[in-house]
């Protein structure tokens, strides 16, 4: 019997046995369903991210009469929004989306226009992430004023799907973008998304394919809660190599001395093996790289339902208790 296929949106999923997950899914063209995805726990899987929360994904899978459950082939990543799950207010909204769809939804029965609404508000929800992004992007441009830089070369470390992109355009018009990551279906995705002048790179994990020195900025979104500790250090170095003298890393993390944070990353099923750093273990790892002029900043302070006092935080940045901080340091 060949293989179905229909666009999807991954409600939940669960452990099964040592190697295995059990996913339930809303097809565009089958309906809610549950299936197996072989080998999905294994640190290498043909997987990928795909099965995250309210990913969108295209599914190929078996299906037997005699079997409750289908067995699921392969998924293809269109559309992520786990990281929107690092935010506590969203990743509340995204859970009760999913909790919603899983018990109100019957099993097998198509309904298109409840499959758009899911998918159209998991993007309204991953709109609230982007705004925070690009409050990133615009506070890395006020650094670069702040320390009378100019910027021609940028480079994204751990781009992922590159949602920054649209940011870095609006705020560094004039700067050309490299984005990098481990994931090169990642990248593919970032591509088809917002394939322009930016350049897309594949990184080994260890060696940056660039000529040194080959950039004035990099930075790293919340990457970093996912590479082992004791990696940071070379990491970091590695940037340092490619920057230009003179050159700005921005790192931005969550911080673990807030609690909402640190709850929202312990709930985050894309986290579970992450380790959050502090922002002084950040700028230790950074001067211990080689960076110089090493300065952090605390950040998001307020809540999107408080924004109205967000002008109030450019004075609360020495505070050690805002969701998320930023380290910026400088190559001499």
């Amino acid at each position: 019997m060949p293989a179905r296929e229909t666009e999807a949106i991954i409600l939940k999923t669960f452990p099964l046995g040592e190697a295995d997950r059990l996913v339930s899914f809303v097809g565009r063209t089958s309906g809610r369903m549950r299936g197996v995805a072989a080998g999905a726990r294994r640190l290498k899987n043909r997987y990928g991210s795909a099965l995250e929360l309210l990913s969108y994904v295209r599914l190929w899978y078996f299906e037997r009469e005699t079997r409750e459950l289908v067995r699921i082939q392969q998924a293809e990543l269109l559309a992520s929004f786990h990281k929107a799950q690092s935010d506590y207010q969203l990743n509340t909204g995204l859970a009760l989306v999913s909790e919603v769809a899983e018990r109100v939804l019957p099993e097998h029965e198509v309904n298109e226009s409840m499959f758009r609404l899911i998918l159209l508000t998991a993007r309204e929800i991953d709109v609230l992430r982007l705004i925070s992004r690009g409050r990133s992007n615009r506070d890395i441009a006020a650094e670069l004023n702040r320390r009378q830089l100019g910027c021609d070369a940028i480079l994204d470390f751990g781009a992922g799907v590159g949602n920054s992109i649209p940011w870095v355009r609006k705020h560094l018009p004039a700067a050309r973008l490299t984005c990098v990551d481990v994931s090169e279906r990642s990248l593919e995705v970032a591509q088809r998304r917002f394939g322009g002048s930016e350049r897309f790179v594949h990184f080994d994990g260890r060696v940056l394919p660039f000529d040194a020195p080959s950039f004035d900025l990099a930075y790293a979104m919340c990457v970093f809660h996912h590479i082992p500790h004791d990696e940071h250090v070379r990491l970091l170095g590695e940037i340092r190599r490619v920057l230009r003298p003179d050159g700005v890393l921005a790192v931005f993390e969550h911080n673990p001395y807030n609690p909402l944070t640190l709850n929202a990353v312990n709930t985050c099923e894309f986290d579970i093996n992450a380790r959050l750093i502090s922002a002084r273990n950040m700028r230790r790892a950074c001067r211990d790289a080689g960076f110089d002029r090493v300065d952090v900043r605390y950040r998001i302070f307020f809540p999107h339902a408080l924004s109205a006092l967000r002008p109030m935080e450019r004075y609360m940045t020495a505070i050690p208790l805002g969701a998320q901080y930023a380290v910026y340091a400088s190559r001499s």
